[in-house]
């Protein structure tokens, strides 16, 4: 489901026993399933596509992404890479 450039993912989490909480895998819309690498530091943020939550610097694949937690609406989401434009020679 895609809305406001977001492109909306189910992810698996982990709870540890102090509260917090680690995303340990993305399902992609078409059913694939990613590990994630690694976590950055989480920051709350404003998205570039509105609303506000949880900024999750993630690699997946030996690549770097950032993955949302919009807070007020419970939903995980990643925003579309944007296409490289091709310079005319």
């Amino acid at each position: 489901m895609k809305a406001l450039g977001r492109i909306y993912v189910d992810v698996v989490l982990c709870h540890s026993a102090d509260g917090n909480k680690r995303p340990i895998t993305v399902k992609w819309t078409d059913g694939s399933m990613y590990n994630i690498d690694a976590v950055g530091d989480v920051k709350q943020t404003v998205s570039p596509s509105g609303g506000c939550g949880l900024r999750y610097p993630v690699v997946i694949g030996g690549k770097q992404t950032y993955l949302f937690e919009d807070l007020y609406e419970s939903k995980w989401f990643v925003e579309p890479k944007a296409k490289k434009r091709r310079h005319a020679d």
